[in-house]
Formats: C-alpha cells, sequence, structure tokens
C-alpha cells in the first residue's frame, strides 16, 4: 500500500540524522530484532522515537488518521518501513507527509537491503555517517512502542446507531476491485438509506456534505482488531467467536486469533461514538463480515 506508489533511490535522505522518525515492522519481527535495530540506529543517529507494528497502522481510515495526527503531534519527518522475508531484510525510508496517507508519490524513498539484519543495519549506517553528520544525540536505548492510543473520540457501543436508521449513510467506496462487491451486498442485504462517496472522504467532508453517520471497517489480525475496536482483551485466546449467517440463521465460528479479518462499524460523525452491532461479527472475506454486519442489523431493526 504505502511503496507500491513510490519511485526509490541510492540517496540517504538529506536530514534523517537531524530529523525524528518512526520505525514500522512486521508482527514477524522479535523483540530481539527491533532491539538490534534501535541499537544501531542510535549509533548511527537515526531518531527513531516510536516503532509501530504495520498491522495497526494501516488497520483502516480512523486507525491510521489517528496515527497520523499523533505523527505531526511528535512532529516525525520520516518513516522506515522494516520488511523481513526468508531471503533478506530491507528498510524502506520515505518521507512523512503528514495525512493519513503517509507516502507522497512524488517523493522518493531511501532503500536498503541485505540477506540478514545486521548486514542491512550495517550498510545503513555506513551509508549514514559517509553522507551527513550526526546531529541527533538524544535517543532512546530501547525500541519505544506507544503504550496507549485513544483511536476513537466517542464510545464503543456494542449494538446499533438509531442515527444509522434515521438518516442517510455514507458508505466509502474501497477504489479497488471489491467496490463492485460493496455495490452489490449493499443492495442485497443494507436495511439502510445510504449512498456511496469516496473512499478518502474525510468526517469534516462528509458532516459538510449533510451526513450523520459513516460505514468503516478495519482489517487486522483477529486480535488487533479486537483491541483497536475496545474489545474486552483480557481472556484473549488462540481463537477468537465469532457470529455469522447462514441462510439467514446465525451461528459461531471460531477464526484464529492471528489470521487476518474484517470488522464493520457504524461512526456518529458529529460525536464520534462508534456501534459495534450487537455481537462479534468479523469475518476473514470482506464479502462475508459486511454480510454479517448488514444483516445483524436489519434483524436489529426488525426489518426481517
Amino acid at each position: 500500500m504505502l511503496l507500491n506508489r513510490i519511485k526509490f533511490t541510492n540517496q540517504v535522505p538529506k536530514d534523517l540524522l537531524a530529523e525524528r522518525s518512526v520505525v514500522i515492522y512486521p508482527a514477524t519481527m522479535s523483540e530481539k530484532e527491533l532491539t538490534e535495530i534501535q541499537r544501531y540506529f542510535q549509533q548511527t543517529g537515526i531518531d527513531a522515537v516510536n516503532y509501530i507494528d504495520i498491522t495497526y497502522l494501516l488497520a483502516g481510515f480512523d486507525i491510521s488518521k489517528r496515527y497520523s495526527i499523533y505523527f505531526n503531534s511528535r512532529k516525525i519527518k520520516y518513516l522506515i518501513l522494516v520488511q523481513k522475508t526468508e531471503r533478506n531484510f530491507q528498510f524502506n525510508i520515505l518521507e512523512y507527509n503528514n495525512t493519513a496517507e503517509f507516502s507522497d508519490p512524488s517523493k522518493e524513498a531511501w532503500k536498503v537491503s541485505g540477506i540478514t539484519l545486521a548486514e542491512t543495519l550495517q550498510v545503513t549506517y555506513r551509508a549514514c555517517i559517509a553522507s551527513q553528520r550526526k546531529q541527533n544525540l538524544l535517543i532512546n536505548d530501547l525500541p519505544e512502542k506507544i503504550q496507549s492510543l485513544s483511536y476513537f473520540n466517542g464510545k464503543q457501543i456494542e449494538g446499533f446507531s438509531s442515527y444509522a436508521r434515521s438518516f442517510k449513510i455514507a458508505i466509502p467506496k474501497c477504489n479497488c476491485s471489491l467496490d463492485q462487491e460493496l455495490d452489490t451486498l449493499l443492495k442485497e442485504f443494507s436495511p439502510l438509506t445510504y449512498e456511496l462517496v469516496e473512499s478518502g472522504t474525510t468526517d469534516t467532508q462528509l458532516d459538510q456534505a449533510g451526513f450523520r453517520c459513516v460505514l468503516r471497517f478495519v482489517h487486522s489480525r483477529g486480535a488487533v482488531v479486537k483491541e483497536l475496536l475496545g474489545y474486552d482483551i483480557s481472556q484473549l485466546a488462540k481463537s477468537i467467536p465469532s457470529v455469522s449467517y447462514l441462510q439467514g440463521q446465525s451461528q459461531i465460528k471460531t477464526i484464529l486469533s492471528n489470521a487476518l479479518v474484517y470488522k464493520f462499524y457504524i461512526k456518529n460523525i458529529d460525536y464520534g461514538d462508534i456501534y459495534l452491532g450487537n455481537k462479534y461479527d468479523a469475518d476473514i472475506e470482506f464479502r462475508d463480515a459486511l454480510r454479517n454486519y448488514l444483516l445483524a442489523m436489519k434483524y436489529d431493526f426488525r426489518m426481517n
């Protein structure tokens, strides 16, 4: 999502050792690996003020927007995206554009890679100290993760919004192959009066257009989805029970907590409250998660 639209360069960003950065890493990274990265970055002069699991950062529109606000408050200049495969490690260092899209296609990103993490870090170190003077001096010894971040301004409510029944609701397009499926599912199952809007439309723009509510979703690992949406995760197990519908009948299915799932919710634009539905109904496929949510709402509104 972030890398497909930018160009790469072999040039180190000119002020990388003078500005603040955030490291975005895959869930497959170990704490030992993150600690090794921070140790090298400290020696190099790269001020990585936070480490964020990418399955949090890109979980959904509202989540990304919240991280963007946080980055702006910390005056972040660069995002360091770490890629880890069976064959190599790669750092992609791109300039943060102060929006929830995170990167600007007009800007180039510095790419450095190696067979091992140590090799990648050594190449990064040599290139940086050869190109510019270290100006960041007070750098964390250990990788720092965000301990608490409020992703929504309002309450998380396990139920449905009466506003959604009374007013036309905004439903953002996906701007991808899912849009046709979205339109089909809405026509078949939606109990709402709705209007499709462009994917990047902000809450402010929706409010100005007269909408009171918007349908959004998160897409991440099941355990992360439950955490982001404010569910109780104190008793989280290896699998998570979720309500789904088969021929109009509800049933319980279990999904591994580390599996990628979709979970829909409705947000009240005025107050920021989010309505999760009366049951946890995430699912692996986009179509199934949307159908689950729409059908649960339809039955709750007694619109059988």
